[in-house]
This record gives structure tokens, C-alpha cells and sequence, in this order.
């Protein structure tokens, strides 16, 4: 209880958990910034040039199942590595090849 006069003396006080919670609504939006990027996203659109990766169809089959989810030690966690060997991986590719427009009919 001394601590406590003490403190209450020094004019401090106890600092206690609290949290404080931020809403998207509690920020205003920019009007003028918010027009701008919808101006500058339409833009791309209409060139058709959005700064968006476009992998072919090897790489979307190399980039295939190599991102381990859930993660590590996860309780559901799995291995990201498929047998190269098992059907479902040589049907897969042979259908990225076949749909390859420089495949076709070879």
C-alpha cells in the first residue's frame, strides 16, 4: 500500500492493459488519391498491361503445389513434394503440354 501513496504523491499512475481499435471508417478517404489509382487501374485495363505476373503454363505447373500449407507444424500440415512418378503428376504435365499452342499436333 506504501508504493501505491507513493505513487499516488508523484502525481503517476499505474498503467493497466488496454488495447485500442482502429476502423476504416474512423479514416477519411482521399478523395483526389482514391480517383487518381481507379484512373491509373483502368488505365491498365484498357492497355491491357497490368503489372501482374503471367506465367506460362510450364511455369504455373513447375510453380505447382511448392508452397507447403498449411505450414510447418501446423496440425494439418503436409509435405509439398509429389511423386514425380505417380499418375496424376505425368497426366498433369502431359495435359500443360497439350495445351501448349506450339504442341498442338505434334
Amino acid at each position: 500500500m506504501s508504493m501505491i501513496n507513493i505513487m499516488d504523491d508523484a502525481g503517476a499512475q499505474f498503467a493497466f492493459p488496454s488495447s485500442l481499435e482502429y476502423r476504416a471508417t474512423d479514416l477519411p478517404v482521399d478523395d483526389e488519391k482514391r480517383i487518381a489509382a481507379e484512373k491509373r487501374v483502368s488505365d491498365w485495363r484498357e492497355a491491357q498491361n497490368l503489372p501482374f505476373p503471367d506465367f506460362s503454363q510450364i511455369d504455373k505447373f513447375a510453380l505447382n503445389n511448392t508452397l507447403a500449407y498449411p505450414p510447418e507444424g501446423s496440425a494439418h500440415y503436409r509435405e509439398t513434394e509429389p511423386d514425380p512418378d505417380s499418375a496424376e503428376a505425368k497426366a498433369t504435365l502431359e495435359k500443360v503440354r497439350w495445351s501448349l499452342p506450339w504442341k498442338k499436333g505434334e
